[in-house]
């Protein structure tokens, strides 16, 4: 489910590159802690987090990770999880943009080609610690 406020993949992938340019600029000493950040900004926007907001968050920060070599442990294993869901259970996928499925599919693509995802027997073995 999506929230009314629709905030589109890209807006997720722009906020993930002004979240990290706070590494660039030394305000924040890792990735976890623009995670955490990014979070906070997203729930002021209200969104909640949903299951589909969730995926459209965790993989634009995975996409900026993976692209910068910087790909922190949690956001492997979140991007695992919810690439699972998407590719095998048809998760997400009713809530989001013809464009939006495009983008993701190909970042999901790009993220599986660049690192090694922990293989998901069912959605339900999931460790993002």
């Amino acid at each position: 489910m999506r929230p009314k406020n629709d905030i589109t993949y890209n807006d997720y992938k722009l906020q993930a590159e002004g979240g990290f340019c706070l590494l660039k600029d030394d305000e924040v000493n890792s990735a976890f802690e623009v995670s955490e950040w990014l979070y906070g900004q997203i729930e002021e926007y209200g969104d909640g987090f949903t299951d589909t907001v969730a995926m459209l968050f965790i993989m634009s920060i995975a996409e900026y990770e993976v692209r910068h070599n910087m790909l922190e442990d949690r956001i492997r294993n979140a991007a695992a999880y919810h690439i699972y869901r998407y590719e095998n259970m048809d998760r997400y996928k009713q809530d989001l943009s013809v464009e939006e499925m495009q983008q993701i599919e190909k970042d999901m693509a790009y993220i599986k080609s660049k690192v090694s995802l922990p293989e998901l027997v069912s959605y339900e073995d999931r460790d993002f610690d």
